[in-house]
């Protein structure tokens, strides 16, 4: 199939309406009703411009970091909720049919408190889409997910999905590019409330209470009309590589957007795939200063303890949820468009009867994004932090029957009326340097380099 521009070309408008409410019609009209997933194949779309026209509070975008998985959904099936790990039914996820997927993830510390932007997004939230484009190598499809429900009355729910699939916009009109200019940018913490924390971090190296720490920076651009989060997200997915690009949204003021170049894991059956991304340098204007700053980052003493930190927190969870794993003796280097990293990859078997929900606990969060020793760093974020992480940095992803990935949501913001709220950290050892730290953040803010010009009056 080729790909439709404008799907009227095709009439496939009609097409994908009329051959879904069959499916419907012949699954309704069954004795025994229960959960399934209907797909046709259609043309090759815009999905991000299909998913910003359709009128629902819920949406969500996952793109994996290889493109072999894009998918967007709308409205919701299923919802899962929960202040606590221990509270979610990972297991159910298996009784679900072929290919229908939870989307979803976490807070980074669920047992924070809850301030701004993050009071549409709750502790742990996961839903199965209503409707969804799913891209699957050259393959696109469109599919109803239909969870039903011992309390459901077959016709109503029927009746509610036609009226639903009948309001579907396939009209697909471009996504605009991102052009707004900010007005206002307030730093938090600033750079003397920056130096101040790195002193006490510091204080504490000293004392080996903490071996490793990551602290995180929020920049609140102030815009002056509604910033669309789609036209972020289609910049982020023309200029990134190598990323996992996600959008996230619960109520329609208000998204979570990415595109993070980390997996925390993903799981095929019993097999876990896992990996250690720490250590930064900017990536260099010329082939030759590129390879200076790689070779300058494979032999930093204070970068490889980072990383090596975050091998070692890796290592101890494999040892409890795995019969066994490998992993390289020493990191490579990953490279992003602006960015470089020491990478260092893992691949296990797991043990009997363990659940996404064990893994999750364990592996999250990561050195990466919290440091050693875990406890005592989420209590001493919690306390130098003066805004809320929510869920930057907390596990993102999605969850099918016998399969699972997440990423970590990293290099990310959250869109908010005429507002966005950006989030990146840095990982602090004992040699590390206060202004290089701050720098690598502005690095890493650079992802969204786009929103990076500010009037000029």
């Amino acid at each position: 199939m080729r790909a439709a521009e404008n799907l009227n070309e095709f009439s496939d408008i009609s097409y994908i309406k009329k051959t879904m409410l069959h499916q419907l019609q012949c699954f309704f009209n069954q004795k025994n009703i229960e959960d399934r997933r209907l797909e046709i194949e259609i043309e090759d779309i815009d999905i991000i411009s299909w998913l910003r026209i359709q009128n629902y509070n819920e949406k969500v975008y996952w793109q994996n970091r290889d493109r072999t998985l894009i998918a967007a959904g709308v409205g919701v099936a299923d919802f899962l909720k929960a202040k606590r790990l221990s509270d979610c039914h990972f297991a159910n996820v298996n009784s679900l049919p072929a290919n229908m997927r939870f989307y979803g993830g976490m807070r980074f510390n669920v047992n924070s408190v809850v301030g701004t932007p993050w009071e549409k997004f709750g502790e742990i939230a996961f839903f199965i889409p209503q409707f969804e484009i799913c891209k699957k190598n050259a393959k696109t499809f469109f599919a109803v997910n239909i969870i039903v429900k011992e309390e459901m009355n077959h016709a109503r729910l029927y009746e509610s999905i036609v009226e639903e699939l009948n309001s579907l916009d396939f009209s697909l009109p471009p996504t605009p590019r991102f052009e707004d200019f900010y007005r206002e940018r307030v730093n938090v913490p600033n750079f003397e409330e920056w130096q101040e924390q790195f002193a006490e971090i510091q204080r504490q190296f000293s004392t080996k209470e903490i071996q490793k720490i990551v602290l995180s920076r929020r920049s609140t651009l102030k815009f002056p009309k509604y910033v669309d989060g789609f036209c972020l997200l289609q910049h982020l997915t023309n200029t990134q590589a190598n990323t996992y690009n996600f959008y996230l949204q619960w109520h329609k003021d208000c998204a979570f957007v990415g595109a993070t170049p980390e997996r925390l894991y993903y799981r095929k059956d019993n097999r876990i795939f896992s990996e250690a991304v720490a250590g930064t340098r900017r990536r260099g204007q010329d082939a030759i200063k590129d390879k200076e700053l790689g070779d300058d980052l494979l032999s930093s003493t204070k970068d490889i303890r980072e990383h090596q930190l975050v091998v070692e927190n890796i290592k101890q969870v494999f040892d409890k949820i795995c019969k066994n794993y490998s992993c390289p003796s020493s990191p490579v280097l990953m490279r992003l468009k602006n960015l470089q990293h020491l990478y260092t990859s893992f691949e296990g078997v797991l043990n009997e009867k363990t659940i996404d929900g064990d893994i999750l606990q364990l592996l999250h969060p990561t050195a990466a994004v919290c440091g050693l020793p875990k406890q005592k760093n989420m209590d001493e974020i919690e306390k130098l932090e003066s805004f809320d992480r929510g869920w930057f940095a907390g596990p993102i992803g999605w969850l099918e029957k016998d399969c699972a990935e997440f990423a970590v949501a990293i290099r990310s913001c959250v869109v908010q009326k005429n507002t966005l709220y950006l989030f990146a950290g840095a990982g602090i050892v004992k040699s590390s340097c206060v202004k290089k730290e701050w720098n690598e953040i502005e690095d890493k803010m650079k992802n969204f380099d786009c929103i990076f010009r500010k009037v000029t009056e």
